[in-house]
């Protein structure tokens, strides 16, 4: 029998989930909304306790928990790998508390405790919010005059960026399409909220989310014919492939059209709306990180990395096949794949991730059992709506990163736990109960909620440290640095060690020794980040620990050979040296459009040696007047240096040969 006071906790969760945001932290909604699922948890789990409320389980052989089951144990073993623990707890905190909210959820469902009706109108509460907040931004930014399709990135609806939101209201629509079969007014808004997150779709132009609203759509179309003219399943399943294989074909050939530019005139702003809506360029650079994590998972086929260690171990196979400047200079680091798939594959092995795809297939199965023995069509809908509406999932996490994200799972995992119910209620027969359940669940909720605490607070003074940073008070930031880590929160979410910031903290207070203690324990978290070695490299070159500094900023460089910093340091430390070859062929390697502050400061000096060695070996003495007279000043050593490399000439040749 439905408790209504516990169907009133889930509809304060589902309003409070879109709105909850937290702005003086690195990422304003993640941690929040992880809290507020752990705080939902601890309360919904304690009034179970107190009311004393009996319920069934269902049945022990349950195939969907027993891989979940495996999933989390090879989720927990992963932690063996892991370079870096504290993001491991980060990751396994959210999905032990993710399976809390499932398993909780699910048993509800089953004994009829909560009303499946009342979540699928909480839902739409919720996607009406986020469509709310998305329409906000849209009229915000139309009122400051700009254009309607551009600057879209803006409109991000409370869901830190607008693939997010795109994602996240693509998975209420089954719940709309459900909710067309319920009253006059939740038909009515459920119509309104089908159109308006079409629109909405359109306008922020996320293009994997586009496709998978197509293959919902034409599911749902082909469904209907397939109904409405008795199609047997396997055309059915033919006309779909079909379709699929044409949307693929018509892509693949826009891209290896050569005729297809992109247009920039503002009067052109629907051609570049469409243009830019099959430009590849974001597909390229997420294949790159996908080769990166195909390499990683060969190494670490059976285990994995670690849980959120695949961002410590990404830049390991190499940043030189990136264009992006500020990924090659480190500038831009990398957290995840945009691929769930090969994310969790990396992190967890290849079992995690067979695991992981297990409890999809089993929900595919037990979706197809319940469309075919649906008494009525209302229910075959209903459960062919939230198939589709999975497919759809699966087709984003293969481009995105849904998975890292707690609204985004709780609406997923209520459309496992509707499916999982409504099957085990078809074909259960067993009645078993156990008390110790809730007590047994409440402790992944009080693990993840501690995690979650701690990384909060390490957020709060991290913000702090960036400012204290980014206005050189070095008091203020070693004093951020070491309050912000602590056991849960080693990492910023840059991939960045906190002890790297008191690191430079420390180097730019001329604490040099204490500056390399957290600089090596830095290195010892993040082994691959090339500007954690680099800062590393340059305390040993302080020191006077020379070989070890040129180890570093060679590794560096292995890892991305167009650093600049590390070029131009290893370069400045040659020259040190007296090494003035080995400073002139480094320096040489630095592209000459280089913005690094660094590089017209170390060029000059070497380039001047270079000059001077010339100078005193030539024999050529018109050549030497000639270099004598018109080279005098830095401006023009640079420019005779710029000229040769215009030229593609050695520069030793080039000052043989130039004539002024």
């Amino acid at each position: 029998m439905e408790n209504k006071s516990i169907e009133k906790l889930y509809l304060v969760f589902f309003i409070l989930l879109p709105l909850v945001f937290y702005t003086k932290i690195i990422d304003s909604v993640l941690i929040p909304r992880q809290l507020l699922l752990g705080v939902f948890m601890t309360i919904l789990i304690l009034v179970l306790i107190q009311k004393k409320i009996k319920f069934s389980l269902l049945p022990y052989k349950n195939a969907f928990f027993l891989a979940s089951i495996v999933f989390l144990f090879f989720n927990f073993i992963s932690f063996y790998q892991s370079i870096v623990v504290s993001e491991s707890h980060a990751v396994f905190s959210k999905i032990v508390l993710l399976f809390s909210f499932l398993a909780i959820t699910t048993i509800l469902l089953y004994n009829s405790i909560i009303r499946e009706k009342q979540l699928v109108f909480y839902v739409i509460l919720f996607g009406l919010i986020a469509l709310s907040t998305a329409f906000f931004q849209i009229a915000e930014k139309t009122i400051r005059g700009q254009h309607l399709f551009r600057q879209i990135d803006i409109i991000t609806g409370n869901f830190a960026n607008k693939n997010l939101l795109a994602s996240i209201l693509f998975l209420c629509l089954p719940f709309y399409f459900i909710g067309l079969n319920y009253e006059k007014r939740i038909k009515y808004t459920s119509v309104f909220a089908i159109l308006a997150t079409v629109l909405v779709l359109l306008i922020i132009r996320t293009r994997i989310v586009l496709v998978a609203s197509i293959v919902f759509f034409t599911l749902l179309i082909c469904y209907k014919i397939k109904q409405q003219f008795q199609i047997k399943k396997r055309y059915f399943f033919v006309a779909v492939a079909l379709f699929s294989g044409l949307l693929v074909f018509v892509y693949k050939q826009f891209l290896q059209s050569k005729h297809v530019k992109l247009p920039t005139s503002s009067t052109t702003i629907f051609e570049q709306y469409f243009y830019r809506l099959l430009d590849s360029q974001t597909l390229k650079t997420r294949i790159l990180f996908w080769e990166n994590s195909i390499e990683m998972c060969k190494e670490h086929l059976f285990l994995g990395v670690g849980l959120g260690n695949w961002q410590i171990n990404f830049p390991k196979y190499g940043l030189n096949n990136f264009e992006a400047i500020d990924i090659i200079n480190g500038q831009s680091t990398l957290q995840r794949p945009h691929n769930d798939f090969f994310w969790i594959l990396c992190e967890t092995g290849i079992f995690g991730l067979l695991a992981y795809l297990a409890i999809f297939g089993i929900i595919f199965y037990q979706l197809y059992f319940l469309i075919k023995t649906a008494k009525s069509n209302v229910l075959k809908w209903k459960f062919f709506y939230l198939f589709s509406a999975v497919i759809g999932y699966m087709l984003i996490s293969f481009f995105d990163f849904p998975y890292e994200r707690i609204e985004h799972q709780a609406i997923l995992l209520l459309i496992f736990a509707i499916v999982t119910s409504c099957y085990y209620k078809l074909t259960s027969t067993e009645n078993k109960s156990n008390k110790y359940v809730l007590f047994f669940l409440l402790f992944p909720v009080l693990y993840s909620l501690l995690v979650s605490f701690y990384r909060y607070t390490g957020e709060q003074h991290a913000v702090k440290m960036y400012q204290a940073k980014a206005n050189k008070n070095w008091t203020d930031t070693q004093f951020e640095a070491k309050q912000s880590e602590n056991y849960f929160y080693k990492l910023d979410n840059t991939s960045m060690p906190i002890k790297w910031y008191e690191g430079i903290a420390n180097f730019n207070s001329n604490q040099i020794q204490e500056s390399e203690s957290c600089f090596f324990e830095a290195y010892q978290l993040n082994p691959y980040n090339i500007h954690v070695i680099n800062n590393l490299a340059s305390c040993y070159q302080v020191n006077g620990k020379t070989q070890e500094a040129i180890l570093l900023y060679n590794d560096a460089l292995k890892i991305s050979k167009n650093f600049d910093e590390a070029k131009l340091n290893l370069a400045a430390l040659y020259f040190n040296k007296k090494e003035f070859n080995l400073a002139f062929s480094t320096i040489n390697e630095v592209a000459i459009n280089s913005e690094n502050p660094k590089y017209k400061t170390y060029l000059i000096p070497i380039l001047n040696n270079k000059i001077n060695a010339f100078l005193k070996q030539s024999t050529n003495k018109l050549q030497v007047n000639a270099i004598v007279k018109n080279i005098t000043t830095k401006e023009k050593v640079l420019q005779l240096y710029f000229d040769s490399k215009k030229a593609n000439v050695d520069f030793d040749s080039y000052i043989e040969t130039v004539r002024f």
